[in-house]
């Protein structure tokens, strides 16, 4: 008797810890699959990631990771923000500039983009770079 009791409490935990796992992943968490190198070496191709679900967007910030679809061909991409709403930014000479100041990124390849400049833009409100 204790034993079956013992069992039917055990069945009804894992059942209850499986519904926990369902539920915080349809609401909560995305399971994305990096399709480029565009981030290595912090994330790399054939890398899964755990993306978490944000109700607030605007939670966001600089260095935060993302993943959105592509406007290329609606894919999911990820990149990392470098600015939000009402932040300048502009590539010079291979380098990010954010509010007129380099940004120290030591996991870039400078050498790989070297020459490429962009003019400096506003970012909008409700949006990210």
């Amino acid at each position: 008797m204790i034993g079956s009791t013992r069992s039917r409490l055990t069945a009804a935990g894992v059942v209850l810890a499986t519904l926990a796992v369902v539920l915080v992943r349809w609401q909560f968490l995305d399971v994305a699959t990096v399709s480029s190198d565009s981030m290595a070496p912090t994330v790399c191709t054939g890398d899964t990631v755990l993306v978490a679900r944000l109700d607030r967007p605007t939670s966001i910030q600089v260095d935060d990771i993302v993943t959105f679809p592509s406007p290329q061909d609606g894919a999911e991409a990820i990149k990392r923000v470098v600015a939000v709403a009402g932040q300048t930014v502009a590539i010079q000479d291979a380098l990010l500039v954010v509010d007129g100041r380099t940004v120290d990124e030591p996991y870039v390849d400078h050498a790989s983009i070297d020459g490429v400049y962009t003019a400096t833009v506003t970012v909008p409100d409700v949006f990210l770079f």
